[in-house]
């Protein structure tokens, strides 16, 4: 399992070279993005992800293509073959992270630390009342780093496993030492039998984590 940092701060030069970098479809997808930010986070990160890929599977950029399945998560294919490496992209305000694994699903999500968010709103919306409590019980600069550590983690497990927000990220609490400030912890999600890593990716910058399913 690896993780890649993309750096999407403005570069006009730099985008320019990656949109020629995707396929018609992509590039067809960026343009018809009204957002400057947004569209420069997409075309960054689809370029950094198909480089890697590329270089993991020894393929030439013509040859990969993206489909989605499993609740439309996105799968890689190498002239139509399905390459068997999981892989996440997440992207916030200047920054981006890449995960990948030959093996158990994966997902990563990151928050740009000074993007505001209405933390009362969501949290009577995504967290379970253990996180609540937690949340109350903080206040100022402590509760928003708190929110956003346990917003990017449920977000990572809903991504790995394909759900997004269909799922009901209030009905399931993060493991207590990872709420605490754990930098990595192991959780039982959506099978008791199924085992995942969950990882903080914090940086000065962002807060982020990885969720990958290990048994």
């Amino acid at each position: 399992m690896s993780v890649t940092y993309v750096d999407l701060s403005e570069d006009l030069k730099r985008e320019a070279r990656a949109l020629e970098f995707l396929d018609a479809s992509e590039r067809s997808r960026a343009q018809r993005n009204r957002s400057q930010e947004t569209r420069r986070q997409f075309i960054l990160c689809r370029a950094a992800l198909r480089n890697k890929l590329s270089e993991l599977v020894g393929c030439g950029n013509s040859n990969l293509h993206f489909t989605s399945v499993r609740n439309e998560k996105p799968i890689a294919l190498v002239d139509g073959t399905a390459i068997g490496i999981e892989f996440s992209v997440s992207h916030t305000v200047g920054h981006g992270l890449l995960a990948f694994a030959k093996q158990g699903r994966l997902g990563v999500d990151i928050e740009h630390r000074h993007v505001r968010h209405d933390v009362d709103g969501e949290i009577r919306k995504v967290f379970s009342n253990r996180e609540q409590q937690a949340l109350k019980a903080v206040e100022g600069v402590e509760r928003v780093e708190l929110f956003l550590r346990l917003w990017t983690i449920k977000e990572a497990l809903i991504k790995a496993t394909g759900e997004g927000f269909r799922a009901d990220t209030a009905a399931f609490s993060v493991p207590d030492e990872y709420i605490h400030g754990a930098k990595c912890s192991r959780f039982h999600y959506d099978e008791p039998s199924v085992e995942w890593r969950l990882m903080s990716l914090d940086t000065d910058h962002f807060v982020a984590a990885l969720a990958h399913e290990t048994h």
